[in-house]
């Protein structure tokens, strides 16, 4: 862009140099005089419009074109059409509106200095030149450069025809050098915040609800999470064993789990996971028949290792073969065999690696917690762990630290993939739909059935709490029933938890005139019960 401030300074050199050298000046006619001022004017407005536009139009963008071409309001759509073949050449776009700027601003003091004395052009070039040349059309197009932009665009086409000879080459030139404009696309990180500064609550302008900006956050951290972070440790799984009898006490148990699915292990191996049964199945299971587990129909369960990414989890449970995996970690000597495949430097284990690379809340507890006895015991070789943990360490440049982490994940990127087989990995936990979801919401999803909020039992449910941002409409359906009354002597909870919860005890419940076989068991096993104690 160039500015009017070098064309006020030649206008007054020369106007003094006319001073200087002419002592008497030609009278000019009202007609010429009237020529010479609005050739002034015109001069002053194609500056202002050029100087206006090289702000305006290079300020603009390929991606914020698509953008508004793609999802605008029908006058930014219009305006985004017109502007978007412009820019699409921005060397040269910017050659020419700098071009047209420089004749107007080196031919505006050759004017003046027909029409006026040089006090009085010095004045007008400071006061007029400046103001309406520059400060007051780049004010206007910074605000409003696409609407001038696609007012003007017929002029800038006009004027990129008759510049064309000596704007092809200079840009030609400067995309050799500078080489192709980068467009306006955020880094993850750099989304995140864009996205973070919408929220409504952020006072910047934004009209994204909180819970919206946290799934876009949460979407977009699901990259660079594994299994293993959403997954339940194996000793935290409710299952049984293939050689369960399916008595009233088993069924009482399944039912207080709160599971649609229960897994099912091999007899004496917890970590030999064989399949799942799904709870609604054995609502034909009559207790008395002491039927085994075994006789029932065990579906499949995939086996993944836990550096399995996130979305691929969610490809998986998309196409509803399954909603729950089992998620596994290679032995040492499997490691060991696939040395072809593995570097013998590199970690198994990913996931302290992004807990560092993408931020925790203690760093330092990754390694205070776990020496090379538990790298060991997690399927660690000694000699991975100690050039991970050399290559983790905090350096005097963070960058340094920082491109050894990348280094390391890029090479273990596509561990996950490697084919073991069954008798080189490990059950360590499971995963489910409903967790991957959770991880993609960055929010609990609590159900009815839940006694506490995370997978690691830590959090129990508290009903105040998770309801208390609720709307008051919302509140109101959860303790309200706009339904036909129930039924006499049918008691009616809040929620399915306490249903669930205290159906045991309760008198078995008639529903269509009959008895669910487990109710009926209850209620057999109490009137037992009371016979002999009379």
């Amino acid at each position: 862009m160039v500015s009017m401030v070098p064309s006020a300074v030649g206008l007054a050199l020369g106007s003094y140099h006319a001073l200087m050298k002419r002592k008497d000046v030609e009278d000019l006619t009202d007609a010429q005089y009237l020529v010479f001022l609005l050739s002034a004017m015109g001069l002053v407005l194609m500056a202002g419009i050029m100087s206006g536009l090289t702000l305006g139009l290079m300020s603009l963008d390929d991606v914020e074109m698509e953008i508004l071409v793609t999802s605008g309001k029908t006058s930014e759509k219009k305006s985004a059409e017109k502007i978007k073949p412009l820019i699409a050449k921005p060397h040269k776009l910017l050659v020419t509106l700098v071009v047209w700027n420089a004749i107007a601003a080196e031919a505006l003091p050759l004017v003046l200095d027909r029409i006026t004395d040089p006090i009085t052009a010095v004045i007008l070039s400071v006061t007029v030149v400046l103001m309406f040349g520059e400060i007051i059309p780049q004010a206007l197009c910074t605000n409003h450069g696409l609407t001038i932009g696609a007012f003007f665009s017929p002029l800038v086409r006009v004027l990129l025809v008759i510049t064309t000879p000596l704007s092809t080459p200079i840009a030609a030139i400067l995309d050799i050098l500078l080489g192709p404009r980068n467009s306006a696309l955020f880094r993850r990180t750099q989304l995140k915040t864009f996205v973070d500064l919408h929220d409504a609550n952020k006072n910047y302008g934004g009209n994204l609800s909180t819970e919206e900006v946290t799934i876009i956050k949460g979407a977009l951290d699901l990259t660079h999470k594994r299994a293993r972070a959403a997954m339940t440790p194996l000793d935290m799984v409710f299952m049984v064993s293939i050689d369960t009898v399916l008595n009233s006490e088993v069924l009482e148990s399944i039912l207080k789990s709160g599971h649609s699915r229960i897994l099912v292990h091999a007899k004496g191996d917890r970590t030999k996971i064989i399949g799942i049964v799904l709870v609604k199945e054995l609502i034909l299971v009559d207790p008395n028949a002491n039927q085994e587990i075994s006789s029932l129909k065990i579906r499949h369960i995939p086996h993944l290792l836990a550096e399995t990414p996130m979305y691929d989890m969610l490809r998986l449970f998309k196409t509803g073969r399954t909603h729950m995996a089992v998620l596994t970690q290679p032995t040492l000597d499997a490691i060991t065999a696939k040395q072809e495949y593995i570097p013998p430097d590199i970690a198994i284990d990913m996931f302290d690696v992004l807990q560092r690379e993408y931020g925790s809340d203690d760093d330092d507890s990754l390694f205070d917690s776990s020496d090379e006895d538990d790298a060991m015991n997690r399927g660690l070789s000694a000699r991975s762990f100690k050039r991970f943990r050399a290559s983790t360490q905090p350096s005097s440049t963070s960058s340094t630290s920082s491109s050894s982490v990348r280094s390391i994940m890029s090479e273990m990127e596509e561990l996950y993939a490697i084919d073991f087989k069954g008798e080189d990995v490990v059950a360590i936990g499971i995963i489910t739909i409903e967790d991957v979801l959770e991880e993609l919401l960055g929010d609990e999803i609590v159900d009815e059935t839940d006694e506490y909020v995370d997978n690691l039992c830590r959090t129990r449910v508290n009903k105040t709490t998770l309801s208390r941002s609720l709307p008051p409409y919302l509140l109101k359906a959860l303790k309200s029933n706009p339904g036909p009354p129930p039924m006499p002597g049918l008691k009616v909870y809040e929620t399915a938890r306490g249903s669930l919860r205290y159906s045991a005890a309760d008198d078995a419940q008639q529903v269509d005139g009959k008895l669910s076989l487990f109710s009926q068991q209850q209620q057999m096993n109490r009137k037992h019960n009371s016979e002999e104690d009379g």
